[in-house]
């Protein structure tokens, strides 16, 4: 999936209207968001942002968060985010960087693998205590003092804080996960299981019996668990990542009608503009349309 339309380092930077310099991280300290993102989009960089102010409606892949103040956002580069504003301005400090900025202090590749919150299908929103809000604000300041002064060794010292901020931040994920998972009924297990296999094959796959089949249950039993659970049929799922694949393709002028068709396993373009205006009202090219008017 080599051609999805990802936003780089210098993108985001233009978005926030911050000068270009380096080319594989990009710290916003605190900003208020005015809606720089009306679409859903990727980016290639892993994202940690502390929410220290007012709330926002995050979709991130088949999942809706509403956040609130304090907080914690992580996202890595697979994931397809869209924010959708409220009466409250978000306000945050954001630290963004590439597989790129950690090397070469760390030779390891798969480094980021180790934090699920970077991950499709992790848990990418967390609420946090006063204090940890504070002692991510400490790290945060640091790294702003840091870009804003002439260190001699500015990049160790940035790298060094950066790795550090990621495992405070995991620590305080952790503890999360830990008490949400005590939680957990065999229904949410189901549905989060049936979205791991939807992240892996919904570029083929689009039947429920296939899903059903693969978590060992009857079809019929498996909707309907589902459909208890969500609010929303397996069908429903699947349709939604397809759609919001198909909007993130869509945005990347490189791509044809065509080629986007079969990157999603549609037997021609014909067939998934049908798909595609049957489930947002619109083609495929007036999607593609007004979205270059929006930008």
């Amino acid at each position: 999936m080599s051609n999805v339309n990802r936003f780089n380092v210098r993108e985001l930077k233009n978005k926030f209207d911050f000068a270009e310099t380096e080319e594989n991280y990009f710290f916003k300290p605190r900003h208020v968001q005015h809606l720089e993102f009306k679409e859903p989009y990727r980016t290639e960089t892993y994202g940690m942002g502390l929410i220290t102010g007012g709330s926002i409606i995050l979709k991130v892949d088949l999942q809706e968060y509403h956040v609130t103040a304090p907080s914690l956002i992580c996202m890595g580069p697979n994931v397809i985010r869209q924010w959708i504003p409220t009466h409250e301005p978000l306000e945050t400090s954001s630290f963004f960087l590439t597989d790129d900025f950690l090397l070469p202090m760390l030779s390891d590749v798969k480094f980021f693998n180790q934090f699920p919150f970077f991950q499709k299908n992790g848990v990418h929103y967390c609420p946090i205590m006063e204090l940890e809000k504070i002692q991510l604000e400490i790290i945060f300041k640091k790294i702003e003092d840091i870009e804003n002064n002439n260190y001699s060794y500015k990049k160790e010292l940035l790298k060094s804080y950066a790795i550090a901020l990621l495992y405070e931040i995991s620590e305080i994920y952790s503890n999360y996960s830990n008490q949400a998972i005590q939680k957990i009924s065999k229904s949410d297990l189901l549905v989060h299981n049936f979205k791991d296999l939807l992240f892996k094959y919904f570029h083929k796959e689009r039947s429920v019996k296939f899903y059903a089949m693969k978590l060992f249950l009857h079809p019929k039993y498996f909707s309907q668990t589902i459909k208890d659970s969500t609010g929303k049929t397996a069908s429903d799922w699947i349709c939604e990542i397809t759609i919001l694949e198909a909007k993130v393709l869509l945005q990347n002028p490189d791509l044809t009608i065509n080629e986007i068709a079969e990157q999603l396993h549609f037997p021609d373009a014909s067939t998934f503009g049908k798909y595609f205006k049957k489930h947002t009202t619109k083609s495929p090219s007036y999607y593609r349309k007004s979205i270059v008017k929006k930008s």
